[in-house]
């Protein structure tokens, strides 16, 4: 039987700390994400009802690379509250759109329609893979993606890696 490794308070927050501000973890993290999410493509074409995980998977990658983007520019990552760190608000989010907007201060741009899709993808990362409804019937949106969305999220992945390999 395998016994719980319990960390003490000051271990877990040193690192929270460590890790969250840690733009290299980020990566790995993107780079499984698009590895799994790669792993799934295929089944795309075969109608496999995966295409909401598939998008997830993007999605998450996605977030992860803006995320490290916004960590190597120095965006506050953290936040103290009683004593406790917490994502800060800016940071927390899973809306995509608005993660890539604050990169546009830093010179990272994206077209309108790389925005409506990153829109879009963060809708599977809230729900549209995980539960058959959002939380509330306000945020009931349609799913799906095109092959040219598809292929426009591996576009933007792309630029973030670039963009970040530029200023890292």
């Amino acid at each position: 039987m395998s016994s719980r490794i319990n960390w003490d308070n000051k271990t877990k927050y040193n690192t929270f700390l460590q890790e969250a501000k840690n733009y290299k973890a980020w990566l790995v993290k993107a780079d499984s994400l698009a590895r799994a999410a790669d792993k799934t493509n295929w089944l795309l074409e075969e109608n496999s009802g995966l295409a909401s995980t598939h998008n997830m998977l993007v999605g998450m990658a996605i977030e992860c690379l803006l995320k490290a983007a916004l960590i190597i520019r120095g965006i506050d990552v953290v936040e103290i509250k009683s004593g406790n760190l917490y994502f800060a608000k800016d940071f927390k989010s899973h809306k995509l759109n608005q993660l890539a907007e604050k990169l546009e201060q830093f010179g990272f741009s994206l077209s309108d329609d790389e925005l409506l899709l990153l829109e879009k993808l963060a809708i599977y990362i809230e729900w549209g893979a995980r539960y058959p409804v959002p939380l509330a019937h306000t945020g009931m949106e349609p799913l799906g993606t095109s092959d040219t969305e598809q292929k426009m999220a591996f576009t933007i992945y792309k630029k973030l890696w670039n963009y970040i390999g530029t200023h890292s």
